[in-house]
């Protein structure tokens, strides 16, 4: 059987049948797998799964005899449900839910972030709709990274359920408590005049968010995020630049508070005047700088190189982009007296240590173009 770890998740691919021919090889398969991975949480993938003897549910059994919690069973047809629910397996077993439809007919759009749209949906919902080639298993990791960072403290909507739009794809989306406002980018390129105070605003919320601590294993931790990213382009890099990208990861101090790992101001919602996060699934533990640089990367580095990025992807001007930046990053790291900088971060022996804006800048553009050189070639 076929298997895939993602996360603290491992997804095992049942074949198309299980009976008496093969319910022996499937339990010890399964057995194998689930002893190996008791830290980790088992699903069972049944896409292919037409029919199952009773020998084959007495192999799920005993791999199931050996969790303490439920091992989960997920897109299961029509045809197993029914022996599952007529056998009593469907209460021994976590059986997902079939996928509701969403009609989009119904919707109201809302924003559009770099992985999807959101709309305003039926009795006080709101809907997610991921962009095409998103699947399933990407959908529910940011799904319970939102549950799992509201439970930390971390300021984000209530999820409710997965479900696929009523479009030729049939696109994964998530539904979410209406939290009934827009993004910050919308609000600002609608109210320019108040830039500096969205983004003094902004500075506070980002400071209280990288003061939020993450207990252990809760989040993915994003410095070995971008160590496993560097290892698997290991074969499409040299070796002296990909010495330079791993010297530049180490340099960064280790840290457990929270980082969004994504954020721009199309992710952040304006929620009767207090801010809210949104697109959760790069979310995890780290510096700050992990989300400094992407901020950074969104209002100014990319615009240098790809010239109208911050109006097709924000609405704004770059210059409008530049204003909120410089405003909210003097406001961040808690300037005595505009203009002047107090607790600047910059790479030196392998420290962070305070510096000036003009090497902040320096800093945090060398980490976008760390990702930027990563993610091109995975």
């Amino acid at each position: 059987m076929e298997k895939k770890l993602l996360e603290n998740r491992l997804i095992i691919f049942l074949p198309d049948r299980i009976g008496e021919g093969n319910a022996q090889q499937i339990k010890d398969e399964l057995v194998l797998m689930v002893e190996e991975n008791k830290e980790k949480d088992i699903v069972l993938n049944c896409s292919e799964l037409k029919y199952i003897s009773s020998a084959g549910l007495r192999s799920l059994l005993t791999a199931q005899k050996r969790r303490k919690s439920k091992i989960r069973l997920e897109k299961v047809s029509k045809q197993v449900r029914e022996i599952l629910d007529v056998t009593g397996f469907s209460d021994i077993f976590d059986v997902e839910e079939p996928v509701k439809v969403v009609n989009l007919d119904d919707c109201v759009k809302i924003s559009e972030s770099i992985n999807g749209t959101i709309y305003r949906y039926l009795k006080g919902t709101m809907v997610k709709i991921f962009r095409d080639g998103v699947t399933l298993e990407e959908v529910q990791t940011e799904r319970e990274r939102a549950k799992k960072a509201l439970i930390c403290g971390v300021p984000t909507a209530i999820s409710f359920a997965i479900v696929r739009a009523n479009n030729s794809a049939g696109n994964y989306g998530i539904i979410f408590e209406d939290i009934n406002t827009r993004t910050l980018g919308t609000e600002i390129s609608e109210h320019p005049e108040l830039i500096e105070r969205y983004a003094k605003s902004f500075g506070r919320f980002m400071k209280e968010l990288h003061q939020i601590e993450i207990d252990p294993g809760m989040l993915p931790n994003m410095k070995s995020r971008y160590k496993s990213w560097l290892e698997s382009a290991r074969g499409e890099l040299l070796q002296t630049t990909w010495n330079a990208l791993n010297d530049l990861i180490d340099r960064i101090e280790d840290s457990n508070t929270f980082v969004h790992g994504d954020i721009n101001l199309n992710s952040v919602y304006l929620v009767d005047g207090e801010m809210m996060l949104m697109d959760m699934s790069s979310c995890g533990c780290g510096h700050p700088i992990f989300d400094l640089q992407a901020l950074y990367a969104t209002l100014v580095a990319i615009e240098k190189n790809t010239p109208n990025y911050c109006q097709n992807n924000l609405g704004l001007s770059p210059e409008l982009c530049k204003v909120f930046w410089n405003e909210f990053i003097d406001e961040y790291m808690g300037n005595i007296e505009k203009g002047r900088t107090a607790d600047k971060i910059v790479e030196k022996n392998n420290k962070v240590y305070k510096t000036d804006n003009d090497k902040l800048g320096m800093l945090l553009e060398k980490y976008y173009v760390l990702k930027e050189q990563l993610i091109s070639v995975l």
